[in-house]
Order: structure tokens, then sequence, then C-alpha cells
């Protein structure tokens, strides 16, 4: 390929990215769910406290006192995580192109990175990459990301030595630079996810404990690098978990904080219905077919389009695919097809897809440095990156994280390996459609991502730190709970936003009076931790409480006060009177469903102020 044209992936990758980030544009940020803690956290690390001991929080510590470090060179404000945000995506969309390009052609490729950046990056919600519900999980899924790049390289560069190609190995690997060994990398990346959040750094440790033992099976010398990388992977965690632990001590960290059982043991419905940790047999069949259904549509698309191609006109099977679009979004089909396309049930068949991928491999009975070995370490990473949900993948709530190397195997699955089942089919021709195919998808995805962000998501909250477009239903009571909070209230004064609209701590300047920060069910263990925020906030003398009627029906409990949290609302209640009500603070029931965080009669919230 001349050497300019080297450069017109990446020209339509920024391309895209730009034109979903325009059309996205401060649009990512919910505020009356998880989003509020990664504004608060960093900014109260700033203000003098330490996490853990001052601040309730269940992930690692690297991402708030980077976050921190960033709002003090760059001003409280909420566009340095937007910035932080918009250059993770960045960087994941570059990966995920590098990383399919050593398994597909550079147009596949290029559609791996597309449809990363549409379907899963910049999707409307909460699942949304640029402004997560966690940025630990973003970093962290970064981080294990640029692992499996380099694990690839130094599998690709231990391959060319073994066969004894010296001029190539240098070419590839840049040994005539005197550049630190990927693997070594490797072990910085995986150690500094550890540090993210555990469960996601976990399975980047796993996948490369794997790698380092199949390395040193082939070469003594590599011992020494694996040890290292293994090393300074465990190292990093050891020593950034261990100045907690001496500060607060290990059993509390372990049990209290990183991996709190009495909190997750009360989570069950959340692991079930939101996460998919946890899943009834009936969950499973009803997935089952789901990716049986999707298996068969695209399977009948993709081949008429081919046998159009070959039978009556090459032109023709694009225009049985235009065809078939067209006839979704005319018919009465169109609102399930659009459904299927937001809740990515295109994915729903994830697991099978990795596993045909890793079978595949196996069978190849490839040499280290053949595309069999890439599509080994590429579907076994994805399969641990996807371990919390293995089955629900690619549709659970927090698919677009561990999405990224599944994405990779998914086109590789429709474009090399299913065409190979029939000897008939003309795989470049078969390829064409695919692609085409899934440009559709993704335009549509994007059509549809409009129509979301901008007749949904058009409230501007706009304050002194910051802007961003709230959902229409919200944003106004949200506004107006804003000013009454600027002009009762002094800044820094305590507060207490119950249950979720943690953000406008952060927006307007004031803050907790108890290491916890949200109040969702499940956080506050206990009465005990009940009580004991109930004597904090009367010892910060608070003046004002408000409560939501945010649906926490994801978690199996709808509504603060009524379904957890029983001592608090008592005493609010006994000490507090109600001074305003903003919006409808009704509690419908039956409650909303899970996804939805408001009753559909609206949103509202009620102020309290101390008698």
């Amino acid at each position: 390929m001349p050497r300019t044209r080297n450069w017109l992936p990446w020209l339509w990758i920024a391309a895209v990215y730009l034109l979903l980030a325009a059309i996205s544009w401060k649009r990512w940020v919910n505020p009356i769910v998880d989003c509020g803690r990664e504004m608060y956290v960093p900014w109260q690390i700033n203000e003098g406290k330490m996490l853990y001991r001052d601040l309730f929080f269940m992930y690692g510590p690297f991402v708030p006192y980077w976050h921190a470090l960033l709002f003090k060179v760059c001003g409280t404000h909420l566009n340095v995580l937007y910035g932080v945000g918009l250059a993770l995506v960045a960087v994941q969309a570059g990966l995920v192109f590098v990383i399919a390009r050593r398994l597909l052609t550079t147009s596949l490729a290029l559609l791996a990175a597309i449809l990363f950046l549409s379907q899963f990056a910049f999707r409307p919600g909460l699942g949304n990459l640029v402004f997560p519900y966690s940025f630990n999980a973003n970093y962290a899924c970064t981080l294990n990301l640029i692992a499996l790049w380099l694990v690839l390289r130094h599998s690709a560069a231990a391959a060319t030595v073994r066969d004894r190609r010296p001029a190539q190995y240098a070419e590839e690997t840049g040994a005539h630079r005197p550049l630190p060994q990927p693997l070594l990398w490797a072990g910085i990346c995986v150690g500094l996810s550890l540090l993210c959040k555990q469960e996601i750094g976990i399975a980047g440790l796993a996948f490369l404990l794997i790698y380092a033992v199949v390395s040193t099976c082939h070469s003594r010398s590599a011992i020494r690098d694996c040890a290292m990388s293994l090393g300074i992977a465990v190292g990093l965690p050891l020593l950034g978990y261990g100045f907690f632990a001496s500060q607060i001590g290990m059993r509390t960290l372990l049990l209290d904080y990183l991996w709190p059982r009495e909190i997750l043991g009360q989570m069950k419905f959340f692991e079930q219905h939101v996460v998919g940790t946890l899943f009834a047999p009936r969950a499973v069949l009803y997935q089952l077919g789901r990716s049986l259904t999707t298996v068969v549509a695209l399977t009948v698309i993709l081949c008429g389009a081919w046998a159009a191609s070959r039978y009556v006109h090459r032109v023709a099977g694009f225009l049985w695919i235009v065809l078939i679009t067209f006839l979704l979004i005319a018919s009465d089909c169109a609102d399930p097809f659009f459904r299927f396309l937001e809740h990515n049930h295109l994915y729903a068949g994830n697991l099978i897809f990795l596993l045909i991928g890793l079978i595949a491999a196996f069978r190849s009975r490839a040499t280290p440095n053949a595309r069999g070995s890439t599509l080994l370490w590429i579907s076994l990473f994805a399969l641990f990156s996807t371990w919390r949900a293995p089955l629900f993948a690619g549709i659970s709530a927090y698919s677009s994280f561990f999405m990224a190397a599944s994405v990779v195997v998914f086109l590789w699955v429709w474009t090399e390996w299913i065409p190979r089942l029939w000897a008939v089919i003309d795989i470049t021709v078969w390829q064409r459609h695919a692609t085409t195919a899934f440009t559709v998808l993704c335009l549509l995805q994007v059509g549809r991502n409009v129509a979301i962000s901008r007749t949904q998501m058009t409230y501007a909250l706009k304050t002194p730190r910051g802007e961003l477009y709230a959902h229409r239903d919200i944003g106004p009571v949200l506004d107006e709970l804003k000013t009454f909070i600027r002009e009762k209230t002094q800044a820094g004064e305590p507060l207490l936003l119950f249950p979720e609209e943690t953000s406008l701590y952060f927006l307007c300047d004031r803050r907790s009076p108890s290491k916890y920060y949200q109040f969702a069910p499940a956080l506050i263990v206990n009465v005990g931790e009940e009580q004991r925020l109930i004597q904090e906030a009367d010892d910060a003398k608070v003046r004002f409480v408000t409560v939501s009627n945010r649906a926490t029906a994801e978690y199996g409990r709808p509504y603060f006060g009524i379904d957890y949290y029983p001592h608090i609302r008592e005493w609010l209640l006994a000490h507090f009177h109600l001074v305003k009500t903003i919006g409808n603070p009704i509690r419908s029931l039956p409650p909303p469903p899970t996804g939805r965080f408001w009753p559909s009669e609206g949103y509202g919230i009620e102020i309290y102020e101390r008698n």
C-alpha cells in the first residue's frame, strides 16, 4: 500500500469519531445515576479528604487521584472529564483498528473500529464511554487493551526470532531503537489496571499469566521477561493498595471497600437484571433464542446478497441489502428493530463467537506467528474480559467497557469463518456484502443516536463548573434545584441529596456531611451505618435535605425511604419539614422497569428544611 494510503483508515476513523462526538456533544452525563460520583470524588480529594478513609469508594485509587491531579492543574471543571473521556475513546478506537489489522484486512479492521465507536463508545445513555458510569472501568479496559496489543507484538516478535529472521524482527519490533520490551510494558498496564478496577484487572492478569506460561514453554530465555512482567503486574497494585492498607487496615480496605461482601450480597438482583453475572435458566433460554434469531436473520440477508450478486448482477447484492433495510424501517417491525439495535442484540451471541474463535485457533495448529495464534490471543483476551457476564456480554448494561476485542472476533466470524463453511461461496464477494450490511447497521445506529440526542437529551443544565445536556424530563427539575441550592446555601455547605443526585454536589460546590455521597440501595449496609450517617448529618448541622423519586428498580428496591433506608426516612420526617416540591415526585406503583430511572408520570424532588 502506498505511504499516503496508509493514513486513509485513520482519517476515516477520525471523521467518524468527530461526527459522533459532535452529534452527542455534552450529552454523555446521566446526572442522577453514577456519573455524579465521578465528579465528586476527585474534587473532594483535592479538598483534603482521603479515599476510603473519608470517601466511600469500591474501586481502585489510581483514577480518582489522577483526576484530582488534573483538576488541580486544569481547574475543577466538567470539561476536564469530558476531555479525558474523549481521549480514552480515541485511544480505544485506534487500538481496535491496530489489533484487528493483525487478523483482518484493512477495510474490515476499519469497520471494526467504526462498529466499536458507533455501537458502544458513543451509544446514548449510561453505557457510553465518554462519560461512563465508572471512569475506573474505562481506564482499566483501555489499559488491558494496550496490554493485548503489546502481547500480540511480543508474540509476533518471538515467533520471528524462532524462525531466525533477525532483519524482519528488527523491522517489526523496532529493535534498532532503545525501547523496553513490549511484555514489560504489558505488565505495567495490567498492574495499573488492577489499581483501577479490581475484576477487570484480574482478567488482564489472568490473560498475561497464561501468555507467560505458553511463552516460557517455547523458550527458556523468555522466562526472565515473563517473570519481570508478572512481577510488575502484581507489584504495582501491592504497593498502591498497601499504602491505603497501612492507613486504614487491610481488613477494612478489603471487606468494606474493595470486596465488600455485605454490599455484594445485597446486590444479587442488580447482578441478575443489570450486569448478567447471575441469571435465571429462563433468561439463558431467552438469550440463546435471541442469539439464534440474530445469526439466522443475518445469514439469510448475506446469503441473499451473495446469491443476487452471483445470479443477477454484481450490484444486485447491494440493492438487496438496501431493500431489506427499507422494509425494516418502513414496516411495523421498525420499533422492535431499532430497539434491537439500541440494546445491541446484534452481539447477543458474543460468547458463542468467542468459543468459535478459540476452537478455530486451536484447530488451525498454526505456528506462533500465524493468524491462528493472533486469533487465539484475541479470543482468549475477550473471553477473560467478559468473565463477569459471559452469557450476557454484548447486551449487559456495562458491555461497552469490555466489548472492544469481542468486536474484532465478531467480524472475523462473519467475514472469515462463516463463508468458509461453504466452498461454493466467493469469500471476497461475501466480505464485500458483509461490510455493506454492517455499514448500514452503523448508519442506522448513528441515526438512532441522533434521534435520542436531539429529541430527548435537550435540556441545557449550565453551572460555573460546566454544562451538560440532561433528559428533557429531568433537566428542568435539576435546574430549579440547582438554583435553590445556590440561593439558599453557602459554598461548601453540607447537604444530603437522596438518593443519587450526587452531580449537584460538584456542580453547586456543596458537599455531603458523610463519607457517603450516593445513597442507592445496598451501599449503606446496615442500621448501624444508617445511624452513623444520621449522627454525622446532625453534627454538621445539615439544614437542607432533598429526596427525589429517582427509581432504583435495578436494585430490586425502587424508592428511597419506602423500600430501603427507613431509619433515615424516619429521622428526616421527625427533624425536617417540607418547604418546596419541584416537578412531580410521585412514587408510582408498580415501579418503572429496570433501566428506567424515574416513573412515567414524571420526575420530581422534595426539599426539606430542618425544624
